[in-house]
């Protein structure tokens, strides 16, 4: 991997803050909608970190649930039951994935994958 010990020492701090948001607003809002905007900026900004860190996958799962966090307020996607559950796998996912930054292997690729896969049925590929 190419990007430096420090970078991806503030990688792993700054994108397991925008984690936990997510994780938070999805746990918050019960079977309810979280608040699309708010999703919507913590799935932008994880992007743009993990852009940055060139860590493509996590930057394709976090754009995938941007994606979906747009819909959700422009009223295109409903929040339902199985939405939730492809939400809450793909930052289940992430966490395992930033954890991984440093041993990156077929096994992370393989997890970025199935959730970009699961992440499409909702909002399409990229």
């Amino acid at each position: 991997m190419s990007t430096s010990a420090g970078l991806l020492d503030f990688f792993i701090l700054e994108a397991g803050d925008y984690i936990e948001q997510l994780d938070g607003l999805v746990a918050r809002a019960g079977g309810g909608t979280p608040d699309a905007e708010v999703f919507t900026r913590n799935a932008r900004s994880l992007r743009g970190t993990a852009t940055m860190a060139k860590l493509g996958g996590i930057a394709e799962i976090s754009t995938a649930l941007e994606r979906v966090g747009r819909a959700l307020r422009d009223g295109s996607l409903k929040w339902d039951p199985a939405l939730q559950g492809a939400a809450v796998a793909a930052i289940d996912d992430l966490k395992l994935l930033v954890r991984a930054v440093r041993n990156w292997s077929e096994t992370e690729d393989r997890r970025v994958s199935t959730r970009l896969s699961d992440l499409a049925r909702f909002v399409g590929g990229s």
